[in-house]
């Protein structure tokens, strides 16, 4: 039985730009917290804005390479647009941006603090533009996750955050035959892959204490594979996991296992993400261009995003961050999920669900080459790390 349910309870955005409220189904997060925490269905994705250049790679102005303004603007038209559940991470570098447009809304009086959902993200190796501490360089996890969880409660201007996870199981640059350290700098226990289970088990551990001082009021882990999963079931098990979901790619095992364990199944990318910085063009066809999607969208009056979104929470009760900086986008995404339209027949899911074959890219998702090459994904492959 699930200890992590979804269930019938609306969180009620009003929408600014179009006069009308927005329906966000809400999941009980029972594990992972001291006490159970509502968590929306629908958030909005925080990485990327702002990264300059062309193709994000050129200078901004002072020889910075992110411009934080970027992402306030897209943060205010989500929530002024009923959106309650922003997703970041202390990678990602739009948390200032990010802290600054949610504390001016509060001042403004559009939202209270305790009003949103707030998620980040630690990383187990150096991220970030802070100079590391030296007295964390030789570090295996403990003391640097409590040191980036610190940067982030400054870099957003807010006590607390609603959930906290690990970002990655390890390091995916790194060869299997690498000694580059796995999390701080050169531990002599935690070099190369050998070491993320150790840096693994110590975050998980820090977790675990932010929790219990009432720092953070969930937590849980990101791009978690099974086996990665062993090392965050000491303490309290992870709330969530977040991982890449689409109709391109989705490990139903790994939902399943999440499911077994209680642990509730996050998507990002939930779109098939093509302007993903890596490859921007993965596809010939996007999975919003699919003909089975289009006739889905067609058929009840929705967007071809809409129908793959509502086709992830009711097929799999995977909820989603889908990225976008357009408002009428943001909209849609908030009332994907709405449960007084009518749900998509198991025809129709099933439709969605075999798109997976039609991408002409050869291997099923269980069969993708380590690291870049998978075919399916958007992001690299955490199933290469041990």
């Amino acid at each position: 039985m699930w200890t992590t349910m979804i269930v019938g309870v609306f969180a009620l955005g009003f929408s600014h730009a179009l006069g009308t409220p927005t329906k966000v189904p809400t999941v009980t997060l029972t594990q992972g917290v001291l006490e159970p925490v509502e968590m929306p269905a629908m958030g909005l994705g925080t990485f990327g804005y702002g990264k300059c250049g062309p193709t994000g790679d050129g200078p901004c102005s002072g020889g910075e390479v992110w411009n934080n303004s970027m992402i306030g603007p897209v943060v205010k038209n989500f929530i002024r647009n009923g959106g309650r559940r922003l997703d970041g991470a202390y990678s990602y570098l739009t948390q200032v941006g990010m802290g600054k447009a949610v504390r001016e809304l509060i001042e403004e009086g559009v939202v209270t603090r305790e009003e949103l959902f707030i998620t980040s993200k630690t990383s187990l190796r150096m991220s970030g533009k802070d100079p590391i501490p030296e007295r964390l360089k030789n570090d295996t996890g403990m003391g640097y996750t409590l040191w980036q969880v610190q940067r982030i409660l400054e870099n957003l201007n807010t006590t607390y955050i609603d959930l906290m996870l690990i970002h990655w199981p390890g390091d995916p640059r790194v060869a299997p035959e690498n000694t580059t350290q796995a999390c701080a700098e050169g531990h002599p226990q935690a070099n190369g892959h050998k070491g993320f289970s150790l840096c693994r088990q110590n975050a998980w551990a820090a977790l675990n204490k932010l929790l219990e001082d009432k720092v953070v009021r969930a937590i849980g882990v990101s791009n978690f594979e099974p086996n990665h999963l062993e090392d965050a079931m000491t303490g309290r098990k992870p709330a969530v996991n977040q991982n890449e979901f689409h109709p391109y790619f989705r490990e139903t095992a790994l939902v399943e296992r999440c499911k077994t364990l209680g642990i509730h199944y996050q998507s990002y990318s939930p779109l098939g993400a093509s302007d993903h910085m890596l490859n921007t063009t993965k596809w010939a066809i996007s999975p919003m261009d699919q003909p089975a999607v289009l006739a889905v969208a067609q058929t009840h009056g929705i967007s071809p995003a809409q129908a793959i979104l509502k086709w992830a929470w009711q097929a799999f009760g995977v909820s989603a961050n889908p990225r976008t900086n357009k408002v009428e986008h943001m909209v849609e995404n908030l009332e994907a999920l709405d449960a007084s339209k009518p749900p998509l027949t198991p025809a129709e899911v099933d439709a969605i669900t075999a798109v997976a074959g039609n991408i002409g890219q050869g291997a099923p998702p269980e069969m993708c080459t380590p690291l870049w090459q998978c075919a399916n994904k958007v992001c690299p492959n955490p199933a290469a790390i041990p």
